[in-house]
């Protein structure tokens, strides 16, 4: 009986210890939109960040550009300010058009940043 206690008791703690939440890792570049194409390449561009509340919450915009918004989906943490101004490098891919979806965004991986 007290072996049995025992070996269930065991079974309940290691069933637990895996069920717990592990630590997120930031994406890497290999996890972005992965199965999509590569549009172009952005090869050490000035950019803004822009944190906000809307539909693409992080996004963003190349010195220049008029309305395109760049959805990076590894920015690092240390870059999620508003305005801040970057040098960024990577790939702009394709994506699927979504009705009703925002306007002029384009899924981006990066591959390289730096703070201006």
């Amino acid at each position: 009986m007290r072996s049995s206690l025992i070996l269930a008791l065991c079974t309940v703690l290691i069933l637990a210890s895996g069920a717990c939440k592990k630590d997120k890792k930031e994406p890497s570049p290999d996890d972005c939109f992965s199965g999509s194409t590569i549009i172009r390449q952005i090869t050490d561009a000035a950019a803004t960040v822009y944190v906000t509340a809307t539909t693409h919450g992080i996004y963003l915009v190349e010195k220049g550009a008029i309305d395109t918004r760049l959805i990076p989906c590894n920015l690092p943490k240390e870059f999620l300010q508003n305005n801040l101004a970057v040098m960024v490098s990577g790939e702009v891919r394709s994506g699927v058009a979504v009705a009703g979806g925002p306007c002029c965004s384009q899924n981006f991986v990066i591959t390289k940043i730096r703070r201006l």
